[in-house]
C-alpha cells in the first residue's frame, strides 16, 4: 500500500513539472515599452542628423555657386572692352591696357586746263602730268597704345601710305609717381616746335609751317624727359 502511494505521488509531481514546462514554452514574450521608446528616440535623432547634414550641404553648394558667379563676373568685366574713342581692353588688377588706333588722310584736287584742252606729258616746256584730277593717300596709320604694369606706357604706329611701310611713333614711356616728369625712349618727334609735336589730326591748319620741312623736323630715335 505504501509503495503504491509513493509511486502515485512521484507520477503526479512529474506531470506537474512537464505541464508547467510546456506552458512556459507555449507562452509568447511580451514587448517592453521602454525598448520601443528608445528605438523611436534613436530614429528621430538619425532623421535630425540627416536633415542638418542636408542643410549644411545645401549651404556649401550655395556658397560655392556664389563664388563661381563672382569669378565669372570679374572675368567678364576684364574681357569686356570699354570705349574711349576706340575699344580698349583693360586688366585693372595688373595695370595692363590695350587700345587699337588708326586714321587715314587723303589728298584730292582738280586743276583745270587754261584753254579747256587736256594735255599729257610736257608740252611747250610745261608739265601737264599733274593737271586734272589727282588723289593720293597721304597717311594710312594703324597701331596700338596702352599701359603696362609698373607705370609704363607704350605706343606703336605704322604708316602704310604710298605703297610702303613707314614708322611713326614707336615708344615706351614711364611716369614717375608724385612727379610730373615722364621719361620716353623710342622713335618720336623731338621738342623742336609746338606745331611739329602736335598731331596732324589736331592741327589748326591743313599743313604745318614750311620751316618744319626746311629744317627736316621729323621723328628721331632717342631719349627725352619732359612734363
Amino acid at each position: 500500500m505504501k509503495r503504491t502511494t509513493i509511486v502515485r505521488a512521484l507520477l503526479a509531481g512529474s506531470a506537474l513539472i512537464l505541464s508547467s514546462g510546456a506552458l512556459a514554452q507555449d507562452a509568447e514574450p511580451q514587448p517592453d515599452a521602454s525598448d520601443a521608446t528608445a528605438d523611436a528616440a534613436i530614429s528621430q535623432a538619425q532623421d535630425l542628423n540627416d536633415a542638418e547634414a542636408k542643410i549644411e550641404l545645401l549651404q556649401a553648394q550655395v556658397e560655392a555657386l556664389q563664388e563661381s558667379i563672382a569669378q565669372i563676373q570679374a572675368n567678364q568685366a576684364k574681357a569686356t572692352p570699354s570705349w574711349k574713342g576706340a575699344p580698349e581692353l583693360a586688366d585693372k588688377d595688373s595695370g595692363f591696357t590695350f587700345k587699337p588706333k588708326g586714321f587715314m588722310q587723303f589728298d584730292a584736287g582738280y586743276v583745270g586746263f587754261p584753254d579747256g584742252e587736256e594735255r599729257n606729258g610736257t608740252v611747250g616746256g610745261l608739265n601737264y602730268n599733274n593737271l586734272g584730277w589727282s588723289t593720293r593717300a597721304r597717311r594710312l596709320v594703324f597701331g596700338a597704345e596702352g599701359s603696362l604694369p609698373g607705370g609704363f606706357k607704350y605706343k606703336a604706329e605704322f604708316n602704310f601710305a604710298q605703297g610702303k611701310v613707314d614708322y611713326e611713333d614707336i615708344l615706351l614711356s614711364y611716369d614717375f609717381k608724385d612727379s610730373p616728369l615722364t621719361v620716353t625712349v623710342g622713335n618720336f618727334y623731338p621738342y623742336s616746335s609746338l606745331e611739329t609735336v602736335t598731331s596732324s589730326r589736331l592741327g589748326s591748319m591743313l599743313e604745318r609751317a614750311s620751316f618744319t620741312d626746311a629744317f627736316n623736323y621729323n621723328r628721331r630715335l632717342g631719349l627725352k624727359i619732359g612734363l
